[in-house]
């Protein structure tokens, strides 16, 4: 469709009429002059390195802050990621893949429900509405109110394994053998905090309904 000279044109110009943007069709370097090109690569290359970083030194949607489990699909890629379940192809949280000082260990062939996560921070900062120290700062306020919740639980309550945030809250608060009325009784500030961090997560990292959108780009 875009073989010539005249083609290019003639598609350029139905297109503007219409509103499509025509880069989706024909080579962007056909539509944009070559200094003009250049700058929106540059742009784009920016902008993710942007949020690789961002992500790499979060990692909330990783740790079981806020997930329980990452979904893993049948594709080849994902195929050689071996499931935490016999059951049904996950990763449970948190993941095995992630540390806090070394980030996402299998970042550049991470799972395709990874790729296409992306939180509202993550959302703003890649629409530069938000810095990237300012998200940092904001990810940093997260982790220690997380911290501290954390604490609070570890002192009530012995783990034998690694779980997710919102599972040691339930055990501790709702689980079998413990009394949630003595534990909110004895230590207000924990439930209390718990109840702040789920409001700052869904300020700042997921909608209303607990997700984030998806982006055919990834972070």
């Amino acid at each position: 469709m875009c073989a010539s000279d005249d083609g290019r044109t003639f598609i350029s110009r139905v297109l503007v009429g219409i509103s499509i943007v025509p880069t989706r069709i024909c080579d962007p370097r056909v539509l944009l002059p070559d200094r003009g090109f250049k700058k929106h690569r540059v742009m784009i290359e920016d902008t993710s390195a942007k949020e690789t970083a961002l992500c790499q030194s979060c990692g909330l949607c990783c740790d079981g802050t806020f997930f329980t489990s990452t979904p893993l699909d049948e594709s080849s890629e994902e195929g050689e990621i071996p499931s935490d379940s016999k059951e049904e192809r996950v990763l449970h949280q948190p993941c095995r893949h992630f540390s806090c000082e070394q980030g996402c260990s299998i970042y550049g062939v991470r799972p395709h429900s990874c790729v296409n996560f992306r939180c509202c921070l993550l959302q703003k900062l890649r629409d530069n509405e938000v810095s990237l120290a300012d998200a940092k700062r904001i990810v940093n306020l997260t982790k220690r109110h997380r911290d501290e919740i954390l604490a609070a639980l570890d002192a009530k309550a012995t783990f034998l394994k690694p779980m997710p945030l919102k599972t040691k809250f339930r055990m501790v608060f709702f689980g079998k053998g413990f009394s949630p009325k003595k534990n909110m009784k004895e230590d207000p500030e924990a439930y209390l905090a718990y109840g702040g961090l789920e409001r700052l997560i869904r300020k700042h990292f997921l909608t209303s309904k607990g997700k984030s959108s998806a982006d055919e780009s990834g972070h």
